[in-house]
């Protein structure tokens, strides 16, 4: 049945916590107080748990096919539970986000819709990426803007930006679960477009998301710190795309790891130079 620590896969920790740390860095480098910071990064830790319990019990019924090992399928956790965890989360990060301000649980809560209605209905009609299109904007906006350091320098770009990095990384995770998909008749992005289109598709994705951060960080980088932090963060992204275009299910789990700590790289490299 599995080891009793698989059931903190129901909390996604790796999205979760990266999510989470990424709001951290904004709101301190913003100006926010370190408790503020910090009930920020709660508030999207809660979010984000949420999102991901909510998504394993849309999704049970196909996992129990294609990936019996998840903690709802194999028996470690149950629905009941599940849908405890997804309440929590919520009343966690809409707590925390509160505790911060108007504009924080306003920001957090349409993060959080956008989770939301990637898992109830998006995921299923194809067009997923509309929620990561909106959901990364936000985000940004949530660890900046809720940390009191109004709208972020080069926000005119940065936000753009972000808007294309989300389709992107749900792109390349969708291509992780892709033959699942494709079993189970799962009408996602990636079975939408199909193998070879896909990897295309994030391929300028990448490229664009890439060219345009460096564009923003040079301009904005007074020393050589943050774009250090660039380079390294565009690396990892890059790696990540092509272990994703070379294929097979563990290589293209790494690509979207790896893509998404690059693209979470990206914005430190952004806040570096904005401080």
């Amino acid at each position: 049945m599995g080891h009793p620590l698989g059931r903190l896969a129901l909390l996604h920790p790796f999205p979760s916590a990266l999510n989470a740390a990424l709001v951290g860095i904004l709101a301190t480098v913003a100006g926010a107080l370190p408790a503020t910071a910090f009930l920020l990064a709660l508030g999207m830790a809660g979010f984000q748990v949420s999102i991901g319990a909510l998504n394993d019990l849309v999704d049970a019924p196909d996992d129990a096919a294609v990936k019996p090992a998840k903690p709802i399928p194999a028996g470690l956790v149950s629905a009941r539970a599940a849908r405890g965890v997804v309440l929590t989360g919520a009343v966690i990060g809409a707590a925390a986000s509160l505790s911060v301000g108007w504009l924080a649980l306003l920001l957090g809560l349409a993060g959080y819709a956008c989770g939301v209605a990637y898992d109830l209905r998006l995921k299923r009609l194809g067009v997923g990426w509309i929620a990561f299109t909106a959901a990364f904007p936000l985000l940004l906006l949530y660890g900046w803007a809720g940390g009191g350091g109004g709208m972020p320098p080069g926000w005119q770009a940065l936000l753009p930006i972000a808007a294309l990095a989300g389709p992107a990384l749900h792109l390349a995770n969708a291509l992780t679960d892709l033959d699942d998909d494709l079993s189970t008749g799962t009408r996602g992005t990636a079975t939408r477009l199909g193998r070879r289109r896909a990897i295309v598709v994030l391929g300028l994705l990448t490229l664009a998301v890439q060219i345009l951060a460096w564009v923003v960080i040079a301009g904005l980088a007074s020393g050589l710190e943050p774009l250090a932090i660039a380079a390294a963060a565009s690396t990892a992204s890059l790696l990540g795309y092509a272990l994703t275009a070379r294929g097979g299910r563990r290589g293209a789990a790494w690509g979207w790891t790896l893509q998404a700590v690059g693209v979470a790289g990206l914005a430190v490299a952004w806040v570096t130079a904005a401080a």
